[in-house]
């Protein structure tokens, strides 16, 4: 007696799946093209096998040199000058120092971690004393977030002393930073010091 044995579904589709690829690839397997650089001195051969199989070559003509002539460029060095508040070139000195200020804050501000779609604010209004240290820290209007409010007093004590003002008789000065935190619904997160209004 002579036993059948039955091919499943998973082994035909198995087999089919092999021999669509190996149809499907065969042609970029036969065909190959290889670009070989030419030493300096000589011309460039393609060597491409088509679909004969035959090894063709193709030598590229041979270009005479080309002699190019080096132009002197000047580059005119930068202008900066920092006294002169009427140059478009270069910020205003408030301008400056506000951004060292943000940058600093920003820098050590830990982003708290907030629900997905939140979208957290928080106001901070310094008063800053004639060496820079915080004399006193005011959140308002803040969102009512327990952890959004303690990294944006963290931030700016750590940041403390703040940077001195270019204008010495700007002693004590109060300083308005706008924190914000956005949390993506992909987890992503986005976040922002910025100068207050």
């Amino acid at each position: 007696m002579t036993r059948v044995q039955r091919i499943g579904p998973a082994s035909v589709a198995a087999v089919l799946t092999l021999a669509v690829h190996v149809l499907l690839l065969a042609p970029l397997v036969t065909r190959t093209r290889e670009v070989r650089m030419p030493a300096p001195g000589s011309s460039m051969v393609l060597i491409s096998l088509d679909d004969t199989s035959e090894l063709v070559t193709h030598p590229a003509p041979s270009l005479p040199p080309v002699e190019l002539a080096a132009a002197a460029i000047e580059i005119p060095e930068p202008r900066i000058d920092l006294q002169n508040p009427d140059d478009d070139a270069v910020p205003p000195p408030y301008v400056l120092y506000i951004g060292q200020v943000t940058a600093r804050v920003q820098r050590l501000w830990t982003v708290p971690v907030a629900r997905a779609g939140a979208e957290l604010h928080c106001r901070a209004r310094i008063q800053r004393g004639p060496a820079g240290e915080v004399v006193d820290l005011t959140l308002q209007p803040c969102d009512d977030d327990a952890t959004l409010k303690a990294s944006v007093r963290e931030a700016i004590h750590l940041a403390a002393p703040l940077p001195t003002r270019p204008d010495p008789e700007a002693s004590a000065e109060i300083l308005t930073l706008d924190f914000s935190v956005f949390a993506a619904n992909a987890g992503g997160r986005r976040s922002s010091v910025q100068p207050g209004s």
